[in-house]
């Protein structure tokens, strides 16, 4: 999807869901910019060429690079959330030339997490809520453990994202079929370290949630520690559904930032 013209601003979205959870943001983007969404490979509702095969990180950093470089814009304002992050991280590690700017909302990289202070009772806290997902997927009932995800994820009273829009509803049912492959290839990506951030000179800005949960704020964190020009920034009243729960301040900081980036 394609709207306006200008400075290209790319949205890559996270798991069990696709460009249309950018729609809401859309318009306020182009006025000044060129806003891009897309669907990751295997995500939205689109036939899938085979098996989910090739679905990896590396298989979705290489075609974030391929889908810039079919912009033929030069390098992109980049904007992530959740697993998205953590494709665009690969995807700068390899092609930092490629982008003008990287703005992530809490970028899942599991890798920089291990071994912090505290991590342990972080897991414990953030998946103490994450059962139900997995008992609807032991019993091969993908929708539903979506919904459990999404409720996990976003701190959501059980039965709750069965409340929220048509749109929503169809954008988790195309998408549940993703969750199996997705968990399979978290699992298996190539770790992250600090090394391997410390050689993205990209202008970064990672937004956190105040109410975030302490893992996804530790994963942040180390975002900004390890990238020499990264800066953080915490979206108030806001959890891991920062970029929908005010998507008004979201995309006024993403612009303000990719604007101060553009600034001679």
């Amino acid at each position: 999807e394609e709207v306006g013209t200008g400075p290209v601003v790319l949205f890559l979205h996270g798991a069990v869901s696709d460009h249309r959870v950018w729609g809401g943001i859309r318009d306020r983007v182009a006025e000044r910019h060129r806003f891009v969404a897309y669907d990751q490979r295997y995500f939205g509702p689109a036939e899938w060429p085979d098996e989910a095969a090739g679905f990896s990180v590396a298989t979705h950093a290489e075609d974030l690079g391929a889908v810039i470089d079919a912009l033929d814009a030069g390098p992109v304002h980049l904007v992530t959330w959740s697993y998205g992050g953590l494709v665009g991280l690969h995807a700068a590690m390899r092609h930092p030339e490629k982008f003008r700017s990287i703005t992530h909302f809490e970028p899942t990289v599991s890798s920089l997490h291990a071994g912090l202070s505290g991590e342990r009772a972080a897991i414990a806290q953030k998946f103490k809520s994450f059962g139900p997902m997995a008992e609807a997927l032991q019993a091969g009932e993908e929708g539903d453990a979506v919904r459990r995800l999404i409720e996990a994820v976003f701190q959501l009273a059980p039965g709750e994202a069965e409340q929220h829009s048509d749109l929503a509803q169809q954008m988790w049912d195309d998408n549940a079929r993703t969750l199996p492959p997705f968990l399979e290839a978290v699992a298996a990506v190539q770790p992250i370290g600090c090394e391997g951030l410390a050689g993205i000179e990209v202008p970064t800005l990672v937004m956190q949630g105040s109410d975030a949960y302490v893992l996804d704020a530790m994963m942040a964190d180390e975002v900004v520690r390890c990238q020499p020009n990264a800066t953080g920034l915490v979206l108030e009243g806001t959890n891991h559904g920062g970029p929908v729960q005010d998507r008004a301040a979201f995309i006024e900081a993403v612009l303000s930032f990719i604007e101060s980036t553009d600034s001679p």
